[in-house]
């Protein structure tokens, strides 16, 4: 066997492992790639090695998450959703958040992209839209292709903490309670479970949703707020997005 046979051989057998890596990253990598970024782990998130000294506890039934829902109109006006209400405007003024900008009145300011829009940008925008109390900015989100598209943030917790997540957002797909609509808003920090807030169906009005829960562990999470959950093809709005410690 020549030289020349023996080079020609190993460029065919370079060839073909470059063409099983390629199938490799294309259809097993990047898939569990976009897997491990919808649960919020992302690059950004600052390290944090106190975290495995620390012991999780595991929350008491008082503990257990609370979930307050109502329903707000284009005028302001609460409106009664599974019997519970909370009379507040989709703007909560004099809340302090650990989310800076959490009304969009920045623009996209203090908040980066999540998941796939960070391939696909345009579909994240901020609109001023007529309110109660006079126009004012929100967060537009378009998925017509049923991607995982948002935005998210990060915030410092304390283990022990009782938090409340809440948000206002509505569906500008149209007005069908048997519709899926998929819009979420979670805080995700490990080895904790996750805490969300699902917004299911389309509702064309502001929809006021809020979350208490307790935190169990020290450190950086992650706020984010989307579409996309469901595999869903929609358009929907956020605004007045709050993380607040309750103690």
């Amino acid at each position: 066997m020549t030289v020349r046979t023996l080079l020609f051989i190993e460029f065919q057998v370079l060839v073909i492992v470059i063409i099983v890596g390629l199938f490799v990253w294309r259809y097993w990598y990047q898939p569990r790639q976009l897997d491990a970024q919808r649960r919020a782990q992302i690059a950004e998130v600052v390290p944090q090695p106190e975290i495995a000294k620390k012991e999780a506890t595991v929350p008491t039934s008082a503990q257990v998450p609370s979930v307050r829902v109502s329903g707000i109109n284009d005028v302001g006006t609460a409106t009664v959703e599974r019997t519970r209400v909370v009379r507040t405007s989709p703007g909560r003024g004099g809340v302090e958040s650990l989310l800076k900008n959490g009304d969009f009145s920045s623009g996209i300011a203090n908040w980066t992209f999540w998941r796939d829009a960070k391939l696909y940008p345009y579909l994240i925008k901020v609109v001023k839209v007529p309110g109660p109390t006079g126009v004012r900015n929100v967060l537009r989100i378009e998925n017509p292709d049923k991607r995982q598209v948002g935005v998210q943030q990060l915030a410092r917790v304390v283990s022990g903490g009782v938090y409340r997540l809440s948000a206002a957002v509505r569906s500008l797909a149209g007005h069908d309670t048997n519709t899926l609509f998929g819009g979420r808003v979670a805080f995700y920090l490990q080895p904790q479970k996750e805490f969300e807030i699902v917004w299911m169906t389309e509702y064309n009005q502001w929809w006021r949703r809020e979350l208490i829960f307790t935190n169990v562990v020290d450190g950086v999470a992650t706020v984010y707020a989307h579409l996309g959950y469901g595999n869903v093809a929609t358009t929907g709005e956020f605004t007045d997005i709050v993380l607040e410690r309750l103690q």
